[in-house]
């Protein structure tokens, strides 16, 4: 469900790039959740890439390659969290629900090679594995409510 970024990566085609949307602090403050001011305030500490100010009274333009990154230092691409969002918003029926929290359920198990419940008490987790874990928690926790 996450992607995960370093920074500088993110390779774009040129075709994608003239399609790309592009978004302003307005529209991502309702994309992410939070105040313009906070995104204006992300915007100033770097926290998003690729940021394009246009004009004399500088607007600021936001391409969905952008890569935002979080407090915890994941990053993600705007159109990754755009897209989150638009499914977030589109209601889906409980089946649809369960088939999904199954696949992502099944994509931690491969990536693994364990259930949950044996890498829960593996020792010395790294930080992504850390958060992964985590994330495997909370959709075992939604499908155990359907």
């Amino acid at each position: 469900m996450t992607s995960h970024f370093k920074k500088g990566e993110a390779n774009i085609s040129a075709k994608e790039q003239q399609s790309e949307i592009v978004y302003n602090p307005s529209q991502l403050s309702r994309i992410f959740g939070v105040s313009q001011p906070t995104i204006n305030n992300w915007i100033k500490e770097g926290r998003f890439s690729k940021v394009e100010r246009v004009g004399k009274n500088k607007y600021v333009k936001i391409p969905e390659s952008s890569i935002w990154t979080a407090n915890n230092g994941q990053q993600n691409t705007v159109k990754k969290i755009a897209e989150e969002y638009g499914l977030q918003k589109k209601k889906i029926t409980r089946k649809e629900e369960k088939t999904l929290l199954q696949k992502e359920i099944k994509s931690f198990e491969e990536k693994y090679q364990t259930t949950y419940e044996a890498f829960q008490n593996k020792t010395n987790k790294n930080k992504e594995e850390e958060e992964d874990l985590e994330i495997w928690k909370y959709f075992i926790h939604r499908l155990n409510f359907h």
